[in-house]
Parts: C-alpha cells; sequence; structure tokens
C-alpha cells in the first residue's frame, strides 16, 4: 500500500502560508502540505516516533493554534555526503475531540478562503 493510499484526508499544499514552529522551543520546520489528520514538513533535524506541540500560524498572522502530534515517519533527504535534511509525517491527535478538529478545520477554510480570493 503506498502513503497516497495509507492518506485517510486529501493534502493542501501550503508552502508560504503556513509557519509551524515546535512550542515552545522555536525550532522552525517547513511545512509542505497540510490536511485534517496531519502534515509533511522538512526538517535539519530528525524527528523520533514521540508527540511534539506545534505552533502553527498562518503567515498573515490571521490565525495561530498549538497542536499535538505525533511523528509518523522520518526520513533523510539527499545522499551521505550532502547536508542532512529530513522529510517527516506527523498525525495530529485528540482527532476525536471536537475542539481539537474545530481548530484543524479553523486553519483550514482560513487556507482555502486566501486560494479562492487569489
Amino acid at each position: 500500500m503506498s502513503a497516497v493510499d495509507r492518506r485517510q484526508t486529501p493534502r493542501l499544499d501550503v508552502h508560504d502560508r503556513l509557519r509551524v514552529e515546535i512550542a515552545p522551543q522555536g525550532l522552525a520546520v517547513s511545512v509542505l502540505d497540510f490536511s485534517v489528520g496531519g502534515f509533511r514538513a522538512e526538517c535539519a533535524a530528525p524527528f523520533g516516533p514521540e508527540s511534539y506541540d506545534f505552533r502553527i500560524s498562518t503567515t498573515d498572522g490571521a490565525k495561530s493554534e498549538v497542536l499535538r502530534a505525533k511523528a509518523v515517519y522520518c526520513h533523510r533527504l539527499g545522499g551521505p555526503g550532502d547536508t542532512p535534511s529530513y522529510v517527516s509525517g506527523f498525525a495530529f491527535l485528540e482527532l476525536r475531540n471536537p475542539k481539537i478538529q474545530a481548530r484543524i478545520h479553523g486553519i483550514i477554510h482560513h487556507l482555502t478562503a486566501q486560494l479562492q480570493v487569489a
């Protein structure tokens, strides 16, 4: 089964429209795509299978939420001589909680509304 087949929710390309950092350290990650279920990000450091608190903000500052997610995979990019870079997939935790769902949907709604206006 491919990664695309396992996804339960469609991903939204959010490059340059979301800022994500690990709270409280402030380590920024570059988000590649975002969905109701989680997100995929690139970072200079590898992630283990732990859970992390992420501050997720729209670049226009209209939305900002702290959401907990667990790393479900982490792959090194490039060859042995390249500067290490990693792509990781994260799954949001507590998705059955209506308040968490509403916060995630609020971010997605704001991002998709921006796309429709642009």
